[in-house]
């Protein structure tokens, strides 16, 4: 029992320190950093083409985390794969969890190792990661002095970065530029200005998903107000063979004229039909009235000649005269 307790002991020991390792060089700080010694200062070391020096704290070869960095794969925004066992996540900040409990023996324990978050102060993490937004206050009680000592230690770096080998003109041009890029923000005026410091993470992903969602409503509307306004899918009328272009509710119309008329003539037969019996049995009817019967069913034949078959026989009954 004593030994199992000992060996939980260590456990929750190993657990504690790595956390502590983790506390003391944060992952997402040193990711900040990283970027814009990436992007910003050495592409000016490929323009005066020069080799960043050992001496140089953010040399590449000297971060804490470059090895496991180099096992990194972005495949999209939202699947990150760790070269090391191969295993997928869905953001950068679940690969370095896995990095930190998986592959810990990665990182760089050397005595020229560097955190790069130990610069976030000359690189203003909180500022160009959005985390901290001047208010009133701050900008009142900036102090220049304070941001004068942070500039020495800003010019300190880059001179421990800038060649001893190099030209005058070179060094000069070499100097300038990382001072540009990273000491001249280093006042009050300008220290919570973003306008030239690369857009966070977070803010790239929401942009990305936004951009999308409204391209896609914006194609979904294009192609319903262009099948509404140029073709008839949502037209009330159909256009048929015989007749044209229909109104549907005219059918419902026409057919109940049609049962109208069909009623009448079958009341015109009966008549008819009496009228010949009544001829048959000596009973004088009104020529007048049959023809102008048969006058007003040519009328409506007209109007209807579908169903002219119907009543053709009527006059096979009484010719006219």
């Amino acid at each position: 029992m004593c030994t199992l307790e000992r060996l939980f002991y260590f456990m929750v020991l190993a657990v504690k320190l790595q956390m502590s390792k983790s506390e003391n060089c944060p992952r997402d700080n040193s990711r900040i950093v990283r970027n814009v010694v990436q992007q910003k200062l050495f592409p000016l070391y490929k323009m005066v083409r020069v080799e960043v020096p050992s001496t140089c704290p953010l040399l590449k070869e000297r971060d804490k985390f470059v090895i496991q960095e180099d096992h990194k794969e972005m495949e999209s925004i939202t699947k990150w794969t760790c070269n090391f066992c191969g295993k997928a996540f869905i953001g950068e900040y679940y690969l370095d969890k896995h990095f930190d409990n998986r592959h810990a023996e990665y990182t760089k324990t050397d005595e020229d190792a560097i955190c790069l978050a130990d610069f976030c102060e000359i690189f203003r993490c909180d500022v160009i990661s959005g985390r901290w937004k001047a208010d009133f206050w701050d900008l009142v009680l900036c102090l220049e002095e304070d941001m004068k000592d942070l500039s020495q230690d800003c010019q300190d770096i880059v001179e421990m970065c800038i060649p001893k080998e190099l030209s005058l003109n070179a060094s000069r041009t070499l100097r300038n530029g990382v001072t540009s890029e990273v000491c001249s923000f280093l006042t009050c005026k300008r220290y919570w200005d973003t306008t030239e410091t690369q857009v966070s993470e977070t803010s790239k992903t929401i942009y990305i998903v936004f951009t999308v969602f409204l391209t896609c409503f914006l194609f979904v509307y294009y192609c319903v107000a262009l099948n509404y306004f140029c073709t008839d899918t949502f037209s009330d009328t159909y256009e048929d063979d015989t007749h044209g272009i229909i109104n549907p509710e005219s059918l419902s119309s026409k057919k109940t004229k049609q049962e109208m008329f069909r009623q009448r003539q079958h009341n015109f037969l009966e008549t008819e039909r009496l009228g010949t019996n009544l001829f048959d049995m000596g009973v004088q009817i009104d020529s007048e009235t049959v023809i102008s019967a048969r006058k007003k069913v040519k009328q409506e034949q007209k109007t209807y000649p579908e169903v002219e078959n119907l009543n053709s026989h009527l006059f096979d009954i009484h010719p006219q005269t």
